[in-house]
């Protein structure tokens, strides 16, 4: 499974976006709920 799209590394610290966040549960987890 590649999620690198996902998140980012900066500093050795995992960071995600919220659009980053909404993509993930969208295209990953099947998750379509309108707060996302």
């Amino acid at each position: 499974m590649i999620i690198d799209q996902f998140f980012s590394e900066p500093n050795g610290r995992i960071c995600f976006t919220r659009e980053q966040g909404s993509d993930f549960a969208k295209q990953m987890a099947h998750d379509f709920n309108p707060l996302h």
